[in-house]
């Protein structure tokens, strides 16, 4: 008795029509997501992104570049005396809001990658230095737990 070929079971949401997937096509690689890192943090000369990375100039040339048309860095020109003028890459609104993000991949990684009892980065509210964490919040501003999270998708014709 020969069995039914089972059917790929498939996302609810196609990768073509999910914001997710088009995050990871513009930032999803190593490099793009290590530079916005470094930016965030303050390095923003080309020089020092590539000391703080190790990323080859050819990399980080055609990373910067993509990351400028995307949107999410913006060149500003500086000129440092008896020298040539040269670019900053400055995040934009759209880099600055993957703070949330990248703090929440942080805090992810200091529980399931760091074993080490100080973690090298923390982040306070500057108001009170209270430690932050990332969180889901509803509508009443009460965090909600990831086991009652569920996601709903449109349906579709």
């Amino acid at each position: 008795m020969t069995q039914a070929k089972r059917m790929p079971q498939r996302s609810p949401v196609a990768p073509v029509d999910c914001n997710l997937a088009r995050t990871f096509e513009v930032i999803g690689d190593k490099w793009s997501l290590m530079i916005l890192r470094s930016v965030l943090y303050g390095v923003v000369r080309f020089d020092d992104i590539q000391a703080d990375i190790g990323v080859t100039k050819s990399v980080l040339s055609s990373r910067l570049k993509r990351l400028c048309d995307a949107g999410f860095l913006q060149k500003e020109t500086y000129k440092i005396k008896a020298e040539r003028a040269r670019n900053e890459y400055v995040a934009s609104p759209m880099a600055h809001a993957l703070t949330v993000p990248f703090i929440g991949l942080t805090q992810w990684a200091d529980h399931w990658l760091d074993e080490r009892e100080e973690k090298p980065v923390r982040f306070r509210d500057r108001r009170d230095q209270s430690d932050l964490r990332v969180a889901l919040v509803n509508d009443d501003q009460e965090i909600v737990d990831l086991r009652d999270v569920s996601p709903v998708f449109p349906q579709t014709s």
